[in-house]
């Protein structure tokens, strides 16, 4: 019989729990690729973008799946994914100027002589925002497992509505598609102390290989 151990079960909502953007660049998708431990710093030019909604961030999946059926009986002989996605989703509460030009697709714009203002100018039409990100998530658990999310290719498209309400915190909604491969590294020793990590960390890629 399996073991069951409630330290395996996770709450996240730390207040250390943040979300890393920036514009991507090929340089910079790079030096995420090469982020491969939880204390590698988090690399230049990326963004805290600060305070997140309560409701925290989401990975989310959209995937359609087909179904082949044979002739005699017309029983289903096949499956297999016609549509498979993944999308990277938090709302934002502070109003960076960094968020906010890049929620709005604006630019600044000089405003005379002024030091004490900024003028933006925002598009009535937006363009998909090419991006990096990095979110580092830790348990509240007795576990105290630390996961960070890697994503060295994202895309910001649609955006949702910017609501001025009375007593609530304005919030930029950021759904994120992921494009490519993504990476997931923690030191959960539900994770480490695992069968299939204790094989693999017994044989570890020799230095300069690929992984």
């Amino acid at each position: 019989m399996a073991v069951v151990n409630a330290d395996f079960a996770h709450m996240f909502g730390s207040d250390d729990d943040c979300l890393y953007l920036a514009e991507r660049t090929p340089e910079l998708a790079k030096k995420l690729e090469d982020l491969k431990d939880l204390s590698d710093p988090v690399p230049e030019g990326m963004v805290d973008v600060g305070w997140i909604d309560e409701d925290g961030m989401s990975l989310s999946f959209d995937d359609s799946v087909d179904e082949i059926k044979g002739h005699q009986g017309h029983g289903v002989v096949k499956s297999f994914m016609s549509d498979s996605t993944s999308s990277f989703a938090g709302a934002l509460l502070e109003s960076k100027l960094s968020t906010v030009l890049r929620y709005l697709d604006g630019e600044i714009v000089k405003d005379g002589t002024s030091t004490t203002q900024v003028r933006m100018k925002a598009k009535s039409s937006r363009q998909a925002r090419d991006m990096c990100g990095v979110v580092d998530l830790f348990d509240t658990s007795g576990n105290k497992a630390h996961y960070r999310f890697v994503f060295p290719h994202l895309s910001l498209g649609k955006r949702e509505e910017i609501a001025w309400k009375t007593g609530e915190i304005v919030a930029y909604k950021h759904t994120l598609k992921v494009l490519g491969d993504y990476y997931v590294i923690s030191d959960d020793t539900a994770w480490t102390k695992s069968e299939e990590a204790t094989k693999f960390l017994a044989n570890p890629t020799p230095s300069g290989a690929s992984s």
